[in-house]
């Protein structure tokens, strides 16, 4: 019920943040491996959005490589303080 709400709300207001946020936890509670799929647009909506950076992490362990891990954590950690534009890293780390 709550996937399907975030949904519509995602598809009524695409550019907030928020409701990607909310439905990725959904997909994680949900064991749909397409949450960072969400994770990865509300971060581009809001680079200072830190929640998303947590789950991020916490969903990309299963299927990351140890060195982009901590990649990631490192990018959190200069995003978070100094405010690093998410896409910058993004590039990199996914690529």
């Amino acid at each position: 019920v709550a996937f399907d709400s975030f949904t519509k709300a995602v598809k009524a207001n695409p550019d907030f943040a928020e409701s990607f946020y909310q439905r990725g936890l959904c997909k994680v509670k949900l064991h749909k491996d397409s949450s960072i799929l969400d994770f990865n647009r509300a971060i581009t909506l809001n680079p200072k959005h830190y929640q998303v950076f947590k789950q991020m992490f916490l969903v990309s362990w299963k299927v990351l490589s140890l060195v982009k891990l901590l990649n990631l954590l490192c990018a959190i950690v200069i995003n978070y303080q100094q405010s690093v534009s998410y896409t910058t890293f993004h590039l990199t780390l996914f690529s």
